[in-house]
């Protein structure tokens, strides 16, 4: 069994071809996390589109059965209905709908491990569930890639600490029997040195430090919680859906 982390989105597929991997792509703050919550709240599907003004077109293609959400730079787009906030993706919003995202690192990410034989989202809110769902693609003899965001295609505090939370929790959970690459240690180590404590990571972190002073905190407060929610969406059809 291999798990696998890729710590900053050009890492996918440099040295792996995805055919052969189960993956699960980390964007803590906030686009996995608001992915998660959409889907709890209601929403039929999301899909992710790295450009805006595709994010319009198909709004527009969709009509009332769509909800436009996106940022940039941590700030909700013109015209958009929704931001990127998790706690915005209420059932009065998105139940029954489809959500049409677009953000700064998380739907890029996605769009890098779409050829993957599966694809799945994390945070710290679905951590176990999260977990759950990689042991059994493990089990079923896939290799694991636990994908990172980042911040603007660059390294992110968050988003390892909460690959190096799954994969120690893999461990527990395969008794051990886990190789793993050197991005993997990294992560693992990461969260080990931050104490375990998702708050401390949030607040320390430099995209953290940002949605603090853009007035989000609690959106922090809200993506620090570990595994309030047991949903793992997963890509299908280039949607994102709860199975």
């Amino acid at each position: 069994m291999f798990i696998d982390v890729t710590l900053v989105p050009a890492e996918i597929g440099e040295h792996q071809a995805l055919q052969d991997c189960a993956v699960i792509v980390i964007d803590v703050l906030r686009a996995t996390s608001t992915i998660i919550t959409a889907l709890d709240a209601g929403a039929s599907s999301v899909v992710t589109v790295a450009d805006v003004e595709e994010a319009r077109t198909l709004a527009k293609a969709l009509g009332e059965g769509a909800v436009l959400g996106g940022e940039r730079g941590g700030i909700a787009l013109p015209g958009f209905a929704l931001g990127n906030s998790p706690l915005e993706y209420t059932a009065d919003k998105v139940a029954g709908k489809t959500v049409i995202l677009t953000t700064t690192n998380g739907t890029y990410t996605l769009h890098r491990s779409s050829s993957a034989a599966a694809v799945a989202v994390a945070a710290f809110i679905n951590l176990d569930a999260a977990v759950d769902w990689g042991a059994q693609k493990l089990r079923q003899g896939a290799k694991l890639l636990l994908a990172c965001a980042g911040t603007r295609r660059r390294f992110s505090w968050e988003d390892a600490c909460c690959a190096g939370a799954i994969l120690g929790r893999l461990r527990q959970e395969l008794s051990g029997s886990v190789e793993t690459s050197d991005g993997a240690l990294a992560a693992e180590q990461l969260w080990i040195a931050a104490g375990r404590d998702p708050q401390r990571v949030l607040n320390s972190s430099s995209h953290g430090a940002n949605l603090l002073r853009l007035g989000f905190a609690d959106d922090i407060a809200y993506c620090a919680q570990l595994s309030c929610t047991d949903s793992v969406p997963q890509l299908r059809d280039k949607r994102l859906v709860l199975e």
